[in-house]
């Protein structure tokens, strides 16, 4: 059985591959029998307050309201209120389906989205309509795929075209972006530290993209952010106190939601034992899930 702790996933193909290893190596002296310590080796050594800023989410990648896709993802857009597809997007759902084998067990996610119009219990409908037409489609070229929908809801708050869509993602072992959409994590941590430069614009993606209404996002940094700064305009720079940053970022978290943390983890100071031990208590107590993308 995977432990509740950790869930360790790889990283995107088109990302520089990650190091998974358990959580041991590095890390301040900030807790001691489960209380934060403000030493000078690490609370001392930022000037952001808490070695962390609560950010907002940043500009999705535009899109028309067309087809777009690549070697594993496909987005499927609709009109407001609408969700049949026309034959140019059967057409075109087929030809990215065709390049998988008709006779393969192929994994296929598919998540239906719409914007903020609209009651949510509408809305939820909607997406599930959008999900299951898509699936049908999806079914017609690939008979025997795996495949799976949800109804997400509302992607956005606004009236915003690009919410209306249905994801479809085609499950590999190297796809971190399946992984993401799968856990839906309510609250996600990134290492802003120089050390996360390469890649940077990848994971921020993927973050804007996976974010739903009510999601927070927190920056693990030492200088250079501050609360309510849009995560595209943090750029990766100095050292980290990750460790720290988790820490109090738990410490937010309500009982029972997931946390996605994405670092290299690289610290200047040993994780103790003792201060490991009052991590994996306070995420215990708290039923809290944590997936971690360790680079």
């Amino acid at each position: 059985m995977i432990s509740p702790f950790f869930i360790l996933i790889a990283t995107l193909f088109f990302l520089p591959s990650p190091v998974v290893s358990p959580l041991s190596s590095t890390s301040p002296l900030w807790v001691n029998d489960g209380s934060v310590q403000a030493t000078s080796t690490s609370l001392q050594r930022c000037s952001v307050k808490n070695c962390t800023c609560k950010v907002t989410r940043g500009t999705v990648t535009p899109a028309p309201v067309t087809e777009v896709s690549d070697k594993y993802r496909y987005l499927v857009y609709f009109l407001e209120n609408e969700y049949e597809l026309d034959e140019n997007q059967e057409r075109q759902i087929k030809l990215f389906a065709s390049q998988y084998s008709r006779t393969s067990r192929v994994d296929v996610t598919l998540v239906g989205y719409t914007d903020g119009c609209g009651s949510h219990e509408d809305n939820h409908i909607l997406s599930a309509n959008r999900a299951r037409v898509v699936t049908e489609q999806i079914k017609r070229v690939l008979p025997n795929a795996k495949v799976s929908f949800s109804a997400a809801g509302e992607q956005s708050v606004t009236h915003d075209p690009r919410s209306r869509r249905v994801d479809i993602v085609v499950k590999t072992s190297s796809n971190l972006e399946v992984s993401i959409a799968k856990v839906e994590a309510d609250v996600y941590l990134i290492d802003a530290s120089g050390s996360l430069w390469n890649g940077w614009d990848g994971w921020t993606n993927i973050i804007n993209s996976s974010f739903k209404p009510g999601s927070k996002i927190y920056v693990s940094k030492m200088h250079g952010c501050h609360n309510g700064m849009s995560l595209d305009a943090v750029k990766p720079s100095g050292g980290t106190e990750i460790w720290y940053s988790y820490w109090t970022v738990l410490a937010t978290m309500k009982a029972g939601q997931t946390l996605a943390v994405i670092s290299d983890f690289d610290s200047n100071y040993p994780l103790r034992a003792w201060e490991h031990a009052a991590i994996e208590k306070r995420v215990r107590e708290k039923n809290i899930r944590v997936v971690v993308i360790r680079l």
